[in-house]
């Protein structure tokens, strides 16, 4: 999701979630002294997979 879309959702909460691993995302993008080339790609998978799990959570939670 870009940050178009995601400032679309109505759910303050899951726009919540989303806009933090979104900033994540895009910490560990930018963090080239930090993250080395050859482990973006772990490291990005890594959030992606957090965020599916919060998503998860949040989904149980309120439905």
């Amino acid at each position: 999701m870009n940050l178009k879309e995601i400032e679309q959702i109505e759910d303050l909460e899951l726009r919540s979630i989303r806009l933090k691993y979104w900033n994540l995302r895009h910490k560990v993008f930018l963090d080239e002294h930090g993250v080395p080339d050859a482990m973006l790609e772990k490291a990005w998978n890594d959030l992606c997979k957090q965020e599916e799990l919060e998503i998860k959570e949040y989904k149980r939670r309120n439905i």
